[in-house]
C-alpha cells in the first residue's frame, strides 16, 4: 500500500502547479486516473475521473487539491531583479538565500536575495514577501527574454525518503491527498461499486477554494469526501495545535463539521483497528471542505481521515419537510398594531439558557420549533441545520420576503487534554481574552470547570494590565490526570459560559442575548397573525462567518430579507461618544452599513421614518463596525435587498450581556411595520 502511495506522491510533486498554473501536473493526475471510465476537466482546469455506476443517483465525490503555494513576478527593476508577490500562504522566512524556480518561456533558477552577515545593520526583521526580490544573475534586458510579469515561481525541492518511510519535499499539501484519493478510488473501483464515484484533483485551493466550489456546484454530489494535510508536531510548535507523525490519520471537528458525522468515523477507526489522532477547530477548517459545505443549499459536513470532510446530500430533496396543516382560514388578520406589552419573556429566558454554540445548534433549534410549530404552515431544515419556516397571511406578497436571526451563540472548543487534566481551548466566534480568566464555564452541555487565572497575589510587572492570552488558558474541571477528564470530557467538544437570565426592572441580563433576543422577536412575529405570506429563517454558525443564512437565502430565493440581529452598545465608561455605535434603551438600531454590507438607503430612511411616525423609538448605527447575517443573504444568487434591525447590548459575547425590554419590543414593533411595507410592495 505504501509503495503505491508514494509512487503517485513522487509522481504529483515532481511537476509544478501553483495555484492557477496546475496544467503540468493535470498530465499526471489525468495518467494516474486512466482506469477510470470518463477523466475530464472541470471549469477552474480541475481533473475529475469518474467510475462505477454512472447513471445511479448517488454520487460521491473524493476530493483533495494539487495546487500549490508560491509566487507571481509583479515587475522586472532596471537591474533585472524580479518583484513578487505571494500566491497562498508562503512563509517569508523560507525566502532569503533558498533557490527559487521560475516558470517563463523557459524554466530557470533564481536566489531570493539577502544580505551577507558583514553587511547587516542589525535589523533582523524579515520583510514580507512582497518587499523581496528574486536574483536571476541576469542584466534585465536577458532577463526579460526569459521572464514577464505574470510568470509563476517556486521554491522547489525534490521528494526525499527519512528514516521511518517519512518523506520530506515541496508541494506534500495537498499532493500527498491526490495521491490518497486516488489510491483510494483504484481499490473502490475494484469491487465495482453500484454509485458514480468522481474524483477531483481540485484548482486554486491556496488561495481560496474556487476549484473545489465550483466543481462541487456543477457535479452535484450526494457526499463528498475533502482530503487535506495539517500540522505535525515540530520544535517550536504549540502541542494542542499539531499531531503526531505516524500515530494516524487526524479526525476533526469543528463548528463548521457535522459533529454526527465526525463521531462516525472515530467509531469506525475504531472498529477497523485504525490509529487516528483529534483535531479540533474553531470555526473553518481552513480545507475545500469550507467551501463543499456551503454550495447550493448547503451541506452538513464532517471531517475524515487526513483532515478531510464528509459531505451529505446537498440536493433539495434531501431537506427534511415538516407540513404543517394550514392554519390560514382559521386565522383572523387585523392591522399592526403595538402589542409589546404582550410579549412572553419566558420564551426568551428558555432561548438564553439553552446552550448553542455555533455547529452545534440542534437544543436551540428544538426549543424553537416546540415555539413556532403550531403556527407554521411549514418547516424545512436545511442542511446546515436552518430552520426555514413559511407562514401564510391574508395575501400573497409583491416581493418575497425572508426574516433572519441566527441560533448560535460564541463559545469555545476543546483542543487538548493535558497530563495533569486541564482542558486547553480555542473560541469559536470572536471573544476577547479579558473576559474569560475566572468565568465558568460548562463543558459538553453538562461538565461544569472554570477558567484558569494566576492568582492576583503570583502576579508580576505588567500582568496585572494584560489580559491571559487564549493559547495561555486552560478550563479546570478538577481532574488530576488526563485519564479522570478523559471520562467526561473529549477533544472536540464544546464549551460554553453558564447559563444566566435575569429579567428586572424593564432590563434582562443573560448569555447568548445576541442573537437569541432575534430569535425570540421573530417567534413572537410567527405566532400573530400576518397580513402577508412569510418565510422565517433561524439561522446557524452566524458567529463563525455568517454561514448558515446564506444557504437558507440559496434555498429560498427571496426578494428582500430583514435581519434582526444583536449590536454593540457603546455608552459604557471608556468609550467615546462618537465611538459608541448606539445606546443602549435608545430602541432598534437601524445600519446604514457594517464591515459586510451595505444596506439600501431606502430601507434605512423608510425605517427611521416609521419609528418616528409610530412613536418607536428608533437610532442610526452610527459606527461602521462588524458584521451580520446580511453579508451572505444580501448577495446569494442574484442579490438580495437586505436591512439589519438590531437592539442594542452591552457586553456583547461575554458571559452576560444585557439589553431592556424598551429595544427589543422596539425591534419586535418596527420589524412587523417594515414587513408590511416590504412584502405590500411599498418599498
Amino acid at each position: 500500500m505504501f509503495e503505491e502511495i508514494e509512487r503517485l506522491t513522487r509522481a504529483l510533486c515532481a511537476e509544478h502547479g501553483t495555484s492557477g498554473c496546475e496544467g503540468d501536473v493535470f498530465k499526471v493526475a489525468k495518467k494516474e486516473l486512466g482506469f477510470c471510465k470518463e477523466v475530464c476537466e472541470n471549469e477552474l482546469g480541475g481533473v475529475v475521473g469518474i467510475f462505477g455506476d454512472l447513471s445511479s443517483k448517488r454520487r460521491i465525490l473524493l476530493d483533495a487539491h494539487i495546487d500549490q503555494i508560491g509566487m507571481i513576478v509583479t515587475d522586472i527593476d532596471e537591474n533585472g531583479f524580479l518583484h513578487v508577490t505571494n500566491v497562498g500562504g508562503v512563509d517569508r522566512r523560507t525566502l532569503p538565500g533558498s533557490p527559487v524556480t521560475v516558470f517563463g518561456t523557459e524554466t530557470v533558477t533564481g536566489i531570493g536575495c539577502t544580505l551577507p552577515p558583514h553587511l547587516a545593520k542589525g535589523d533582523d526583521k524579515i520583510k514580507p514577501v512582497a518587499e523581496q526580490c528574486i536574483d536571476l544573475g541576469l542584466p534585465k534586458e536577458e532577463v526579460e527574454k526569459l521572464v514577464a510579469v505574470g510568470d509563476r515561481a517556486a521554491l522547489t525541492r525534490p521528494l526525499k525518503k527519512l528514516m521511518g518511510n517519512r518523506i520530506t519535499g515541496t508541494a506534500l499539501d495537498d499532493r500527498a491527498g491526490c495521491a490518497c484519493v486516488i489510491r483510494a478510488a483504484q481499490l473502490a473501483n475494484e469491487q465495482n461499486p453500484d454509485c458514480c464515484v468522481m474524483v477531483l484533483c481540485s484548482t486554486k485551493e491556496e488561495v481560496g477554494g474556487q476549484g473545489a466550489q465550483v466543481s462541487a456546484y456543477a457535479l452535484e454530489p450526494t457526499e463528498a469526501i475533502a482530503v487535506d494535510v495539517s500540522f505535525a508536531k515540530q520544535p517550536d510548535a504549540e502541542s494542542m495545535l499539531t499531531a503526531e507523525l505516524g500515530k494516524g490519520p487526524m479526525i476533526g471537528f469543528s463548528a463548521a463539521l457535522d459533529r454526527k458525522i465526525s463521531k462516525k468515523l472515530v467509531e469506525l477507526a475504531k472498529r477497523e483497528n485504525i490509529p487516528y489522532q483529534l483535531e479540533a477547530m474553531g470555526g473553518r477548517t481552513g480545507t475545500n471542505c469550507d467551501e463543499i459545505s456551503t454550495t447550493r443549499g448547503g451541506v452538513r459536513a464532517g471531517s475524515s481521515p487526513c483532515r478531510s470532510a464528509t459531505c451529505t446530500p446537498r440536493r433539495r430533496s434531501a431537506i427534511l419537510r415538516i407540513w404543517r396543516t394550514s392554519q390560514s382560514s382559521s386565522r383572523r388578520i387585523s392591522r399592526i398594531r403595538r402589542r409589546s406589552r404582550m410579549l412572553n419573556y419566558e420564551i426568551l429566558e428558555k432561548l438564553t439558557r439553552t446552550i448553542g454554540v455555533s455547529g452545534e445548534e440542534d437544543d436551540v433549534r428544538s426549543v424553537i420549533l416546540s415555539e413556532i410549530e403550531p403556527y407554521a404552515d411549514e418547516i424545512h431544515i436545511s442542511p446546515l441545520g436552518n430552520i426555514l419556516a413559511f407562514k401564510k397571511g391574508e395575501k400573497r406578497p409583491e416581493k418575497k420576503l425572508m426574516l433572519c436571526a441566527h441560533m448560535d451563540e460564541v463559545g469555545f472548543v476543546i483542543t487538548n487534554i493535558t497530563e495533569n487534566g486541564l482542558l486547553k481551548f480555542t473560541t469559536v466566534g470572536n471573544i476577547r481574552p479579558e473576559v474569560l480568566s475566572g468565568r465558568d464555564v460548562l463543558v459538553g452541555g453538562k461538565t461544569p470547570g472554570v477558567i484558569c487565572a494566576k492568582p492576583v497575589h503570583l502576579l508580576k510587572g505588567d500582568e496585572f494590565e494584560k489580559p491571559v492570552p487564549v493559547n495561555e488558558l486552560a478550563i479546570d474541571i478538577g481532574a488530576d490526570t488526563r485519564e479522570q477528564a478523559e471520562t467526561l470530557v473529549q477533544i472536540g467538544d464544546n464549551a460554553c459560559f453558564v447559563p444566566f437570565f435575569e429579567h428586572v426592572h424593564g432590563t434582562v441580563k443573560a448569555k447568548a442575548l445576541d442573537d437569541r433576543v432575534g430569535c425570540f422577536a421573530l417567534i413572537t412575529l410567527m405566532q400573530r397573525p400576518l397580513e402577508y405570506d412569510t418565510y422565517f429563517v433561524f439561522s446557524t454558525q452566524e458567529e463563525i462567518g455568517l454561514r448558515g443564512a446564506g444557504t437558507a437565502a440559496y434555498i429560498l430565493e427571496p426578494d428582500a430579507a430583514l435581519v434582526l440581529e444583536g449590536t454593540t452598545a457603546g455608552d459604557i465608561p471608556g468609550v467615546s461618544p462618537t465611538d459608541a455605535a448606539c445606546k443602549m434603551g435608545g430602541g432598534a438600531v437601524i445600519s446604514l452599513t457594517d464591515m459586510r454590507t451595505v444596506y439600501p438607503k431606502d430601507y434605512f430612511r423608510r425605517a427611521m421614518a416609521l419609528g418616528k411616525e409610530n412613536n418607536i423609538p428608533v437610532q442610526p448605527k452610527t459606527v461602521r463596525a462588524g458584521g451580520t447575517d446580511a453579508g451572505t443573504i444580501h448577495v446569494s444568487r442574484g442579490g438580495v435587498k437586505t436591512l439589519t434591525i438590531s437592539h442594542p447590548c452591552r457586553y456583547i459575547h461575554s458571559a452576560i450581556a444585557m439589553t431592556t425590554e424598551k429595544d427589543i419590543e422596539a425591534v419586535v414593533d418596527l420589524t412587523a411595520l417594515m414587513m408590511a411595507e416590504i412584502s405590500g410592495g411599498k418599498l
